[in-house]
């Protein structure tokens, strides 16, 4: 079976300050808490997942729910995560140009603070638009950050960024737009967004860059409703061969396919069928505890209980897992010493 929030609220509550704590807030922060700790302790059972993008770009960002790709499957062949240093390593590749790259595809890892799924078009100063299906969101603001074409911060009455409200799709049906009742735009130009607060909101909320003169325009991301402060890990494909067109389009008749092996990140658990990744209630109600003892200033009994938590997902990991027949891994590459010359 799966343990939902409700289930963990209820078995943790009377261990969250010794029985003493009636407040139902207070125990569901202490869950959320106690789950964020022990999923940034290592993967655990059940959260580690499988993911497939399929895409035209040269970079795509992972979902909200992705902390960070483990392994990746590149158009059918096993291929590597390369952190971010990698175009820094000496004797390595230097700075790879993906839209000119000659090497084999991998994936490097851009770092996990892009407010966007996707970049904006390059070379482009652009309004932006925000919608929503759902009536209610009328009148919700996102505030977005970022810079024009000299670089400078975007700045509208005298405060870094600017408040855009949301608009709605007509009648509520995404992708239908009135042109007599246009979508609200920002009265700056944008070069690039580097962070957006937003309202908590009914329905999903789109991002786009938007032309006036073209009349195009761009998705940058779809926010869920519960977001206000996006945040997503970016993948950089390198070797991508197709170049972009001066405004920033990809050949959209080449894709490449990649299937990654994931692993979860903690999104706060709100709704009592929300379903917690830490499937392990003894672990939980360990880890509730040693926060209790950490806040008292029990230091020492706090890290014997956390210990004890993470003993019970070691356990529950080995009871849980499938071994795989290969003890370990080699990479191979097309190169061979004993093909050098004069080499006896």
């Amino acid at each position: 079976m799966l343990y939902t929030f409700e289930d963990g609220r209820d078995f943790v509550a009377d261990f969250v300050e010794a029985g003493s704590c009636p407040d139902l807030a207070v125990v569901e922060s202490r869950l959320n808490e106690a789950q964020r700790r022990l999923l940034e302790k290592a993967p655990w059972d059940k959260t580690v997942r499988t993911m497939s993008i399929c895409t035209s770009n040269n970079c795509f960002a992972c979902p909200r729910e992705v902390e960070i790709i483990l392994d990746v499957n590149i158009d059918s062949k096993p291929k590597l995560v390369f952190g971010r240093t990698y175009e820094f390593h000496e004797y390595g590749p230097g700075r790879i140009d993906c839209d000119a790259c000659v090497c084999c595809k991998d994936l490097e890892d851009l770092g996990n603070h892009w407010p966007t799924f996707f970049p904006m078009p390059p070379n482009q100063d652009l309004k932006l638009m925000a919608l929503s299906t759902h009536e209610d969101d009328l009148g919700a603001e996102i505030r977005i950050m970022g810079r024009n074409s000299l670089k400078e911060e975007i700045i509208v009455d005298d405060v870094f960024g600017e408040v855009l409200p949301v608009s709605r799709w007509e009648n509520g049906t995404e992708g239908l737009l009135n042109t007599a009742t246009f979508p609200s735009l920002t009265t700056k130009y944008f070069r690039e967004v580097s962070r957006v607060y937003k309202d908590v909101t009914k329905g999903y909320v789109t991002l786009f860059a938007y032309d006036e003169d073209t009349k195009k325009m761009w998705l940058l991301a779809k926010y869920h409703p519960d977001e206000t402060i996006p945040n997503y890990r970016r993948y950089k494909i390198i070797g991508h061969p197709i170049k972009p067109d001066a405004s920033g389009e990809y050949d959209d008749t080449y894709y490449t396919s990649v299937l990654c092996l994931v692993k979860l990140r903690h999104v706060p658990l709100k709704y009592d069928n929300d379903i917690l990744l830490i499937q392990n209630l003894d672990a939980l109600k360990m880890m509730v505890m040693a926060i209790r003892e950490e806040n008292s200033g029990n230091i020492e009994m706090s890290l014997a209980y956390e210990a004890k938590a993470i003993k019970e997902l070691e356990s529950q990991l080995r009871n849980s897992t499938t071994h795989d027949n290969l003890a370990f891994r080699v990479t191979g590459g097309g190169f061979a010493i004993g093909t050098t010359p004069n080499i006896q």
